[in-house]
């Protein structure tokens, strides 16, 4: 009969190249994960709109002029190439032809980019240009990649060679920190804002705080309100039992 500790070291020894984790569901964890570090890290004036558009809008409000980051998060195990790349900046292009129609014809003091974000331990060697290009000439998709095909009609895009260059001008493809790194970033965080509002005899700990705020980020990328802004300072009032 088979040990229990042979069967384990035989198990754990297995190479199966169907059986990988799904990415979808490390996408998922990422992407709270990355969204609720951003909003811990990044300046307190920005506010944060989930959901919305693209996976984050970061708008801050300048003195002279409003910037609009767009945030498309990504998770991929593997090096990304032009080929991992050509469905985001797809939407991206999409979203930016929308925001250019509805915002930046009419404001000419709003500023807005575009930052896909991939979460990978490995290298990110991308041409943008290529990319796209290797997808927009299938166009409008009703033979090739029929999965866009619904989004382009609804979009019904309307754009020219210039308006191509301006997105790939404001758009950027970059390595993110891996997850591993992110949870302790998240950490560190939660750690300054314990030193700064939490009274020196508090009892949770940071891992407790990281749970707490989680939670809130996750319930706002899948709510259906209308309303999907938040803030640091909205983050902190909603936790507001933890420094009190």
């Amino acid at each position: 009969m088979i040990s229990t500790d042979l069967l384990i070291e035989t198990i754990n020894n297995s190479s199966d190249a169907t059986r990988e984790a799904d990415d979808s569901i490390c996408g998922y964890f990422y992407q709270i994960n990355l969204t609720l570090y951003r909003i811990l890290a990044l300046s307190s004036k920005k506010s944060f709109f989930i959901e919305k558009i693209e996976d984050i809008l970061e708008i801050e409000v300048q003195e002279k002029r409003i910037d609009i980051s767009a945030i498309q998060i990504k998770y991929h195990k593997n090096c990304v190439t032009n080929s991992s790349t050509y469905k985001a900046l797809l939407f991206g292009f999409l979203s930016y032809l929308s925001i250019k129609e509805t915002i930046l014809n009419k404001n000419k003091e709003v500023n807005y980019s575009l930052e896909v974000l991939f979460g990978t331990p490995q290298s990110v060697n991308v041409n943008k240009t290529e990319a796209l290009d290797s997808i927009l000439k299938y166009k409008p998709f009703n033979k090739n990649y029929k999965q866009f095909n619904a989004n382009w009609i609804k979009s019904n895009p309307i754009y020219d060679e210039d308006t191509i260059q301006n997105f790939l001008k404001i758009t950027e493809i970059k390595k993110e920190i891996d997850s591993d790194e992110l949870t302790g970033k998240i950490n560190e965080e939660i750690i300054r804002l314990q030193e700064e509002l939490g009274p020196n005899d508090n009892l949770y700990s940071s891992i407790v705080i990281h749970s707490v705020m989680w939670s809130i980020i996750k319930d706002l990328i899948f709510s259906h309100a209308k309303n999907k802004i938040i803030t640091k300072k909205i983050l902190i009032s909603k936790t507001i039992f933890i420094w009190n």
